[in-house]
């Protein structure tokens, strides 16, 4: 019985070093993997909902079943590789039309081993088995959001479109907690600079909608504790080109062949955008 325990206590251990649970409000669970990406797991009476899986590098299931035996949809913000590679441990997974190209994208080798790498200087815990399974395991072919809305019994989720980051993001409004999940069109850096990102313009104009949305508290994929709403109405009310023009210069690797610049709407938010694209496609107009 001692052997149990010991084991139990280092299945623990390891565990910790793995995901890190915080649970801020009642049926949510806000889950922290090795490399600081974070999932949200709603759960209700009958079901629970999985909000993105995390950069995938070990296996999430031993802990939702420890949180819950209720049976688990999981859906994606969209499909870059710190939200969707953890889909790799389901068998079924929805993600929002339009997002399917770089979900596929995002899950290539030299992505993955780019990822590895990140791990090993973060010195998270990899043997070689994991680090060849990371590599080679396919992720599930992957179905279209088309529900608006998730009953999970005395949890009501509806979904809310939110292109910014990417045309296709979705965020999820946990109507009872009064409590929005914007995936990573909020966060307190968020990176508007891919191909695949709506125009500043059309972002702030996004983040505008999501204010008619009921909500308290914000909960985001890159930070722990939530914010609440009269920080987002200051970020949203920092989205305007007079806050643009005042960008400096970024680096942000391995992106430097993009011309980044990052700004301050409010404090404790910053936003990276393309200064090129958003010179070319008016957004810095006043």
């Amino acid at each position: 019985m001692a052997a149990c325990g010991t084991m139990r206590k280092a299945e623990n251990r390891m565990a910790k070093r793995q995901f890190t649970v915080c649970n801020p409000f009642a049926g949510v669970y806000h889950i922290r993997d090795a490399l600081s990406a974070h999932m949200t797991l709603l759960v209700g009476e009958k079901a629970a909902l999985l909000f993105d899986t995390g950069y995938g590098l070990f296996d999430p299931l031993p802990l939702l079943r420890r949180i819950t035996p209720l049976p688990v949809t999981v859906v994606l913000t969209h499909g870059h590789h710190d939200h969707a590679l953890g889909c790799r441990w389901f068998e079924e997974i929805y993600l929002p039309e339009g997002e399917g190209e770089s979900y596929r994208q995002n899950a290539g080798v030299a992505v993955r081993a780019r990822i590895l790498q990140r791990a090993a200087d973060a010195g998270v815990p990899l043997n070689d088995e994991q680090r060849a399974d990371y590599l080679a395991s396919l992720l599930p072919e992957p179905c279209t959001l088309a529900q608006q809305s998730f009953d999970l019994g005395g949890l009501h989720v509806r979904v809310w479109p939110m292109p910014g980051h990417t045309m296709g993001s979705v965020g999820l409004l946990v109507e009872e907690r009064r409590l929005l999940l914007a995936g990573d069109n909020l966060n307190p850096v968020v990176w508007l600079f891919f191909k695949e990102c709506t125009s500043l313009a059309e972002y702030a104009c996004t983040m505008r909608s999501a204010l008619y949305l009921p909500f308290s508290h914000v909960l985001c994929p890159h930070t722990d504790r939530p914010f609440g709403r009269a920080a987002v109405e200051d970020y949203v009310e920092g989205l305007r080109p007079e806050t643009y023009l005042k960008a400096k210069t970024v680096r942000i690797e391995p992106y430097s062949d993009v011309t980044t610049c990052e700004c301050v709407p409010t404090d404790g938010f910053k936003l990276v955008f393309d200064s090129v694209r958003a010179y070319a496609d008016g957004s810095l107009i006043r």
